[in-house]
């Protein structure tokens, strides 16, 4: 198991007070992720509420499968950070784009108080060893007034 870091187009989340933001990110991978590893691809501020989503891979590679989830900062308390809080078993066979299936959302990032850190990771885990050049493209889209 391995982490990696995607880049970001704005790396410190924006928390406007009302409306739709996105947050995008892109990584590519050339070299081997073993099951289980985890890209930090989207920072998303705390008490923010994520609407939609829309996650693009691309493998030279055999099918992979993957999980979309929430990492939070350590110390936090909540049980909203899990690898799949976002989708889970997405597969792809050459390409796929994964849009939300509508059960899982919206999700309220929550962090504790006593946390520094006021910013989750959005998260994409391989279910299954990937050893090819993959592209990871990410793109969410949050609220800040609860709506």
């Amino acid at each position: 198991m391995a982490t990696f870091t995607a880049s970001e187009w704005s790396s410190q989340p924006r928390e406007m007070p009302s409306g739709v933001l996105a947050k995008t990110a892109t990584y590519t991978l050339s070299g081997t992720a073993t099951a289980s590893s985890v890209f930090l691809l989207v920072k998303i501020p705390d008490q923010a509420v994520i609407v939609d989503y829309m996650f693009f891979v691309e493998s030279g590679g055999a099918d992979n499968t993957w999980d979309l989830g929430l990492q939070l900062p350590e110390g936090s308390s909540s049980t909203t950070a899990t690898q799949s809080a976002l989708s889970t078993a997405i597969s792809d066979s050459a390409s796929v784009l994964a849009r939300p299936t509508g059960v899982l959302l919206p999700v309220t990032v929550s962090i504790s108080s006593e946390c520094l850190q006021r910013w989750a990771w959005v998260t994409a885990v391989t279910k299954v060893a990937c050893s090819a050049t993959a592209v990871m493209r990410m793109t969410v889209f949050y609220t800040m007034d609860g709506a």
